[in-house]
């Protein structure tokens, strides 16, 4: 059986013209590939391959992090680590906006080049990347 489905057609309008966007390597260890695909009728952006309903568990086991975590909890230390340090080492958060678009210029392929705007965080898992984008002025969904 195949651990992964390659999407032909975009899953929203069930169009096939489509162009690559990214491509991205599977960061739990598995050796795949996915690729950022857009869709040239509704601009869409999906991923593929998709993996199965039985292969998922592969990469959401039982003890999934986003699954055991009191969400309120991690988002108040994650606060309080943020603002301990700006208020330590960057009263006027030059420091600490440069460091987060550099990382999210880097590793964010597909988020536009502008400081803000609206984002959506598709398994955003324990929200600490909305946390932080939030911080940094962006609006989310």
């Amino acid at each position: 059986m195949n651990n992964f489905i390659n999407l032909e057609k975009c899953p929203v309008c069930g169009h096939n013209r489509k162009m690559l966007v990214y491509t991205v390597d599977d960061c739990s260890g598995l050796e795949q590939k996915f690729d950022l695909i857009k869709c040239k009728n509704c601009h869409h952006v999906y991923v593929t391959p998709v993996p199965s309903k039985s292969f998922l568990k592969h990469y959401y086991p039982d003890e999934y992090y986003s699954y055991n975590i009191d969400i309120d909890k991690t988002n108040k230390k994650f606060k309080y680590r943020i603002k301990k340090w700006i208020y330590e080492y960057d009263g006027n958060f030059r420091i600490l906006k440069q460091i987060f678009l550099r990382i999210i210029e880097k590793h964010i392929a597909i988020l536009p080049t502008q400081k803000t705007g609206k984002i959506l965080d598709v398994g955003c898992g324990t929200g600490s990347f909305l946390s932080l984008m939030k911080a940094v002025g962006w609006d989310l969904f």
